[in-house]
């Protein structure tokens, strides 16, 4: 069985990656995004077959990377969906930080 980690994952593309994921038995299914509630009900859609975690993985990257690798091990495949608009969170965001978050 493959370990999959997908971040960014209770919209958009990560949402249906994790859903269309979620119906083949091949995979071990963790779904990483901001909003608990979100990932709630992606797990619910997913008949319960997914692991969530609620974090910002943009906030401190190392620990939260270390803190799955410590709870999960070593993942086969991680799908990054993790995105952002021009309207950056940090105020003083730039289109260089949007671009270089979205590439």
């Amino acid at each position: 069985m493959k370990k999959v980690l997908v971040l960014g994952a209770s919209k958009g593309i990560g949402r249906a990656t994790v859903v269309k994921l979620s119906k083949n038995e091949n995979y071990s299914l963790v779904a990483v995004a901001r909003s608990n509630e979100l990932l709630e009900t992606l797990k619910q859609e997913c008949n319960n077959k997914i692991d969530i975690e609620s974090m910002d993985v943009l906030e401190n990257p190392n620990e939260k990377a270390n803190k799955l690798l410590k709870k999960y091990g070593v993942f086969d495949i991680v799908i990054h969906c993790v995105g952002s608009s021009l309207t950056n969170r940090d105020i003083f965001g730039s289109w260089e930080e949007a671009l270089r978050l979205n590439a």
